[in-house]
């Protein structure tokens, strides 16, 4: 251990606590001709006078504050030009000393005692940057325990992944065998049945010894009572669901309560007595009137063309009581059209656009032996539900007003053409939140798949994509009943995921 301390402060400090056993002059620490500034005390020198060190090391700031200001003076009395041209200062200097006997003057902003307000400043400020100190001090602290949890959790996820990753390759080529498997016992099963009705055309055994072999889907009977099972629980009762919600979507109104079993219009509804609702809007031109009077409506002609938009709808004619439409799934516990654009069915069209989904070495993945597909879905500010792109459709337009907002408009006759080559896999009611007792959505559901991932088709489609809101998230999310959608896209994608026998 060791004490650096200069000259002028260990005599002002030895003066001050009168040591006996030390002095500045003294040889044990010093020689009046050493070259060098400061002191360095040895061990021995701090057992031989233990009351000096201490009273050296209580006052350190002080000591240290001491050397500063010297430090700083002979700064500020040094001349600023760098050599060589320190020598015109040195001119100068003695021009003004000697010539003009100029005195020297002492820095006006060096003091060797401070005002009371001064001090007052002073400590203020060092107080203020200890505390500041010391709250980040403590900031730093709280966050690295998080900044900790955080890196193991991303590890943790990373290894996960590899896991995953490695169970994947590992499974691919025996479910890939099972597949092949299965797709040759299909194909001898159908080979044996035509042998069967080939000998029996030709007369050849009675039709009592005729073996009897178990169709395809026999070996899919589990699958299929499962599958079953879960479409009537997600199905319910039959009725409409989101469309009895008390609360209607971004406005104060709501709805009359409606039982399931008053939910038919059949069915006598005494005290049914729900509240009328159509919300403003700003493109009045593309809007049915109110619908709080009953002659504009009468201009309108429901279950036919009218004029550039279709009323008709998918399930046939549907009722019209007082001038106004009645939603052929039943009661919803709202009269007017709520925030849709028109009285009657409001046409929809959904696009369900899906590729296979596949690992790194580009084999496609498997779940229960079936193959894995992944859909194009877009989640908007409001709902904060993953939805099927698309929308209703104006009067006249081939693409919905949304799916044009998330495609660019030199993509717009592609995409056209991409939906006329489509498959139909759904065309109906949409129990949507929107829906009242006036005004309801119907649909039709597309679907577009992509068999090979390296398509110029789907690469162009990925090109295409392009949200300008910033609201607007679009993303290929796998296919999977747990996953949340809106309204009864589930039904829809159900349907597209059976369409091609994959796992959904």
């Amino acid at each position: 251990m060791a004490c650096l301390l200069s000259h002028r402060a260990l005599g002002r400090l030895v003066h001050r606590v009168g040591c006996p056993t030390l002095s500045p002059r003294a040889g044990c620490f010093c020689c009046p001709r050493a070259p060098t500034r400061h002191l360095r005390l040895s061990p021995a020198d701090i057992l031989t006078c233990p009351y000096t060190f201490q009273q050296v090391q209580e006052h350190t700031d002080q000591i240290w504050k001491f050397q500063r200001h010297d430090l700083i003076e002979e700064y500020h009395g040094r001349p600023p030009a760098p050599p060589p041209f320190i020598l015109l200062s040195h001119l100068q200097l003695l021009v003004k000393r000697v010539v003009l006997k100029i005195p020297a003057k002492r820095h006006k902003q060096l003091k060797n005692k401070l005002e009371k307000n001064e001090e007052a400043a002073l400590l203020s400020w060092e107080m203020y940057l200890k505390e500041n100190y010391l709250q980040n001090r403590q900031c730093q602290l709280q966050q690295q325990p998080e900044q900790r949890i955080q890196d193991i959790s991303s590890k943790v996820d990373a290894m996960v992944e590899l896991l995953d990753m490695d169970r994947v390759k590992r499974s691919s080529s025996m479910e890939q065998r099972l597949a092949s498997l299965e797709e040759q016992m299909a194909q001898t099963t159908r080979a044996l049945q035509w042998i069967v009705a080939t000998l029996k055309d030709s007369g050849f055994g009675s039709e009592a010894g005729v073996p009897t072999l178990a169709p395809q889907k026999a070996a899919d009977e589990p699958d299929a009572e499962l599958g079953s099972r879960r479409q009537a629980e997600e199905a319910g009762d039959g009725y409409h669901v989101n469309a009895r919600h008390l609360l209607y979507p971004n406005s104060p109104v709501t709805r009359f309560p409606v039982p399931n079993e008053k939910v038919p219009w059949k069915v006598e509804f005494a005290i049914y007595d729900p509240p009328f609702y159509t919300a403003e809007r700003k493109d009045t031109a593309l809007m049915d009137p109110v619908g709080d009077a009953p002659e504009p409506l009468s201009r309108i002609s429901f279950n036919t063309l009218d004029g550039p938009r279709d009323r008709r709808s998918f399930h046939g004619a549907y009722a019209v009581r007082d001038g106004l439409p009645l939603n052929p799934m039943g009661r919803t516990g709202l009269r007017g059209r709520g925030s849709l654009s028109c009285f009657g069915p409001n046409h929809a069209l959904h696009p369900v656009v899906t590729r296979w989904r596949r690992n790194q070495d580009g084999a496609i993945c498997r779940k229960s032996i079936k193959k894995m597909l992944e859909v194009l879905v877009v989640k908007r500010p409001l709902p904060e539900l993953w939805a099927l792109p698309g929308g209703s459709r104006e009067p006249g337009e081939k693409l919905p007003q949304k799916l044009k907002q998330i495609l660019r408009q030199e993509s717009w006759p592609a995409v056209e053409d991409l939906l006329r080559q489509g498959v139909e896999v759904y065309k109906g009611y949409v129990d949507d939140p929107r829906n009242t007792d006036n005004a309801w959505i119907e649909t039709v559901a597309i679907s577009v798949h992509f068999q090979d991932h390296n398509d110029v088709e789907l690469k162009r489609l990925n090109s295409y994509l392009h949200a300008r809101d910033p609201g607007v998230s679009i993303r290929w999310q796998v296919v999977d009943r747990r996953i949340p959608l809106y309204a009864n896209h589930k039904t829809i994608l159900q349907k597209a995921a059976a369409l091609f026998g994959a796992h959904y």
